[in-house]
């Protein structure tokens, strides 16, 4: 069990140190830029998960 919780808060943490590098490089990009990072096509801003998304809905309505 204390296992468990080692790896749950290791994740936790790479996560965040993660989404904090990338969030502080969106920000010096714009600074230098003046613009932001474009997005690729995708209803959601993220292809994989919007398509996703949008095929699970179909899949439950029975349009495939």
């Amino acid at each position: 069990m204390e296992l468990f919780f080692f790896v749950l808060i290791s994740l936790l943490l790479i996560a965040s140190i993660s989404l904090g590098i990338r969030s502080f490089a969106y920000k010096t990009k714009e600074k230098v830029t003046g613009t932001g990072p474009t997005l690729p096509p995708g209803s959601f801003g993220w292809p994989i998960m919007g398509e996703t998304l949008q095929f699970l809905a179909a899949n439950r309505e029975g349009e495939l």
